[in-house]
């Protein structure tokens, strides 16, 4: 969006106290998640928790300038005055959207709207320019910001709209105006704000009153009410149950990791065989065919997709826990849905293991209905101990399962239940996030070490999208996973952006790129430091080598016609970084060896830009002269041929130079050089451990190697079991470096040693409290500051012996 002070004002019937030819492009209503602004709009938001009027002075410091309020502020900058900020703010999404040349396609649904949401997105964007709404941005505030992010280049949106109560998607609709709508699931989701699920269905369809078409499941038993709510759209549905909808799927074969499946589109049959088998994740794939069917996408090519497709959106994760347990972890979701799919999980787990589930509260509030279908779900599970956490359980006589346990909070349960009792069991662990079931995970895990490093892979995915919303379409990306993937794990990042369609994986060395090739990943990988003596294991692994010399190219040409082999190549030219590359006054030679080579292909050509993350910079255009002068001569020898040279701060500060692909690096982890671009992005990786040990420390004494740590007061520290073995640098000591317990900050104290470190601290911190080193607060970039250093070094700081958790919202 890009619209004048004044022009808003009119849009949302405003007032104007200041300057209205100010133009805004952002949108803000969290002053927590604005950067350094020079062109945002920060709206005060009034709700019954927070006043967004009492954080206008904050936004001001960190550089907004526009602020739309429903009183005056004694703030200097410009003020659009509403009635209601939160009206004015969907009006103003409203006409962005009315201004909108695509189609928009609306999802609602009890649950599988952000899940679907992702993958039409994979599916799509190689035949649209799409738009879809970030993360779960799908409530009131939601929806409008994600509206206002409309380019004019978006010739498709998928957007989410969620409800919890009646008469609220009125007022969205209004917004979204879907042509298209898509109904996923009617569950239990939100029931209690509902006087009955009928009720509930025809609040969702109001999303859809004036929509062409509506995709939805059959087997729902809801088609009547659609006809009667919605009697002139068209229905699309899909059915395991009726032949004659327009997918009906005629067998699932399911296996532990993958489904079989045969089913029949429009009288056409096809088989399929994907990589899950949960029904809900089974009941999103019918979804999108669906979609693919109406769109009339070659389901043959868009079954290559789906193949590719992880279960990462599942959020159940396996491992083994300590006593010879299972450990099922959920610990991040709970409503009776999700709950209905984790108890399907520890259903099929080891018989020869007891199953105990442990449970947090639901949304809702817990009646003899709930605590009665509860009971039902564990027994059908063959649950044998049940332990319940949160205040309602321990109000009810129902007997859950053969053992029941119940705790008002997860802090009671860590002190009062010893993880002893738990041997050979089947463990599901499934809360909300407000429960942070994580602390009862590392207390059942198997580890002997504390440190791990958190990676939110749908904060990888929001971060990809955001770069892909500021490219062309045809703008291909080549992702870089070197180096561990900065740190996160290569195999993990690897999946989740290929199962999002990522063109090209980039490594730093074969045996990187074999480990991704031996666990599945068919991505292309280019391989940017190949030696010699690895060419045998690039072909065999189907890996395409950075050439930057005539040493390399002379033995790979020698040796793939030895191996009457072919292979991909990347020629990399020298353009002012001078580190590698072929130079100007070598292509010439250069082009006759290639032409002479049949056994090579050149699949880009690319540089290295030196200083990306300056801005205008007069060398860095020079070299962009260079390079497209230098890749002119090898495309007149040989036609038309991919070129790279952006990476994150390239994309960023020179985007009309994306010739036909880029290159993502740090940006995919939540870093740039650009504050303003920055506030975009997400944090992926959270550094984190617990407090082992508390000790008591008189005045003056000394803490740690060298005495250098000293008290100057009585007081108490804490040891955790993080060093600079773990990667937390040994110059963070002696108060250098803070980090975040229970939302305060506490100084290191003594020196960093190998495999633990001293924090100063309060009373109000005990053993096993997380402890974060970095994350969001602190952060990389403070750390970077304070050592003198890069994000890049920090982010690959922490160990291989430090435990990476994936988890995906």
């Amino acid at each position: 969006m890009n619209y004048s002070v004044g022009e808003i004002a009119n849009i949302v019937s405003g007032n104007v106290i200041g300057d209205d030819q100010i133009s805004v492009s952002e949108v803000y209503f969290d002053s927590r998640k604005i950067g350094l602004s020079d062109n945002g709009l920060f709206v005060a938001i009034v709700s019954d928790k927070s006043d967004g009027h009492d954080f206008a002075q904050e936004c001001y410091l960190k550089g907004v300038r526009v602020f739309m309020v429903s009183k005056p502020l004694d703030l200097r900058g410009t003020q659009i005055l509403v009635d209601d900020t939160l009206m004015a703010l969907q009006k103003l999404a409203a006409h962005h959207r009315s201004t909108f040349g695509g189609k928009v396609i609306g999802i609602t649904g009890s649950n599988g709207k952000t899940t679907v949401k992702e993958r039409l997105f994979s599916l799509l964007k190689d035949h649209f320019n799409v738009f879809q709404s970030p993360k779960s941005f799908n409530s009131q505030i939601g929806v409008p910001l994600s509206l206002l992010k409309l380019k004019a280049q978006n010739d498709l949106a998928l957007i989410e709209a969620g409800i919890s109560k009646q008469s609220e998607m009125s007022s969205l609709e209004e917004m979204v105006k879907p042509e298209i709508g898509i109904l996923t699931h009617l569950g239990d989701a939100h029931d209690s704000g509902f006087s009955s699920r009928s009720v509930k269905l025809k609040e969702k369809l109001v999303l859809f009153r004036q929509a062409n078409l509506l995709i939805f499941p059959y087997d729902l038993g809801v088609a009547t009410t659609i006809r009667e709510e919605l009697p002139k759209i068209r229905l699309v549905s899909w059915s395991r149950k009726n032949q004659e909808c327009d997918l009906f799927i005629s067998s699932e074969k399911l296996s532990p990791k993958a489904t079989q499946i045969e089913l029949r589109i429009k009288g056409q049959s096809y088989q399929l065989e994907v990589p899950f088998s949960d029904k809900a994740s089974l009941d999103n794939l019918y979804t999108c065919l669906a979609l693919a069917m109406v769109f009339e996408i070659s389901m043959e090519s868009t079954f290559v997709k789906i193949k590719s497709w992880q279960s990462l959106d599942m959020r159940l994760k396996i491992e083994t826990g300590l006593n010879d347990c299972n450990l099922i972890n959920d610990s991040y979701n709970a409503d009776w849905d999700s709950l209905s799919v984790a108890l399907e999980q520890l259903k099929t787990m080891d018989p020869s293991k007891s199953n105990v589930a442990i449970l947090s509260e639901l949304e809702e509030s817990f009646d003899n209905q709930n605590f009665e279908f509860l009971r039902d779900l564990l027994h059908s599970a063959k649950v044998d101990i049940f332990i319940g956490i949160g205040h309602s359980f321990g109000q009810t006589k129902v007997k859950f399962a053969k053992s029941n346990y119940f705790f008002d909070s997860t802090e009671d349960f860590l002190h009062g239940f010893r993880s002893s009792k738990f041997k050979n069991n089947n463990i599901l662990i499934k809360g909300r996030r407000s429960f942070h079931f994580e602390r009862i995970y590392d207390v059942l895990k198997r580890s002997s070490h504390e440190a791990l490093l958190e990676v939110d892979l749908s904060a990888v995915i929001h971060n990809y999208n955001t770069f892909k919303m500021n490219l062309k379409r045809e703008t291909k990306v080549l992702a870089m996973v070197k180096a561990f993937s900065y740190g996160t794990g290569a195999l993990e990042i690897s999946k989740i952006l290929e199962y999002h369609q990522v063109d090209y994986l980039g490594v730093a060395y074969p045996d990187e790129g074999i480990q991704l090739r031996e666990n599945g990943i068919s991505t292309p990988i280019m391989v940017m430091n190949p030696d010699i003596g690895s060419f045998n294991k690039l072909i065999d692994h189907n890996l395409e080598p950075e050439i930057f010399d005539f040493s390399h190219l002379d033995v790979l040409i020698k040796f793939l016609e030895a191996r009457n082999a072919t292979l991909p190549i990347h020629l990399k030219l020298e353009t002012g970084m001078n580190r590698l590359g072929f130079q100007m006054n070598q292509l010439d030679d250069l082009i006759s060896l290639l032409k002479s080579a049949k056994s090579v292909k050149i699949a880009s050509i690319f540089s290295h830009l030196a200083q990306s993350d300056q801005k205008d910079d007069s060398f860095t255009h020079e070299q962009f002269t260079r390079f497209e002068s230098m890749s002119e001569i090898i495309c007149n020898a040989f036609g038309s041929i991919p070129r790279h040279i952006l990476n994150t701060d390239g994309v960023i500060n020179y985007t009309t130079k994306q010739y036909e692909m880029v290159r993502l690096g740090i940006g995919l982890y939540g870093y740039c050089s650009d504050a303003s671009f920055s506030e975009n992005l997400e944090v992926v990786s959270s550094f984190k451990t617990r407090v082992s040990h508390i000790k008591n420390v008189g005045t003056d004494e000394t803490i740690g190697y060298g005495r250098t740590g000293r008290m100057i007061h009585e007081g108490r520290i804490a040891i955790i079991p993080v060093g600079y073995a773990d990667g937390l640098d040994r110059h963070l000591g002696n108060g250098k470096w803070k980090v975040m317990i229970n939302d305060k900050l506490y100084p290191t104290i003594g020196n960093i040693c190998m495999d633990m470190s001293m924090i100063e601290i309060d009373a109000s911190v005990n053993i096993g409290d997380e402890v974060i080193i970095f994350g969001k607060k602190p952060t990389i970039n403070e750390m970077s500051s304070v050592l003198g250093t890069i994000p890049y070094e920090i982010l690959t700081k922490p160990s291989r012996r430090v435990r990476r958790v994936y988890f995906k919202d």
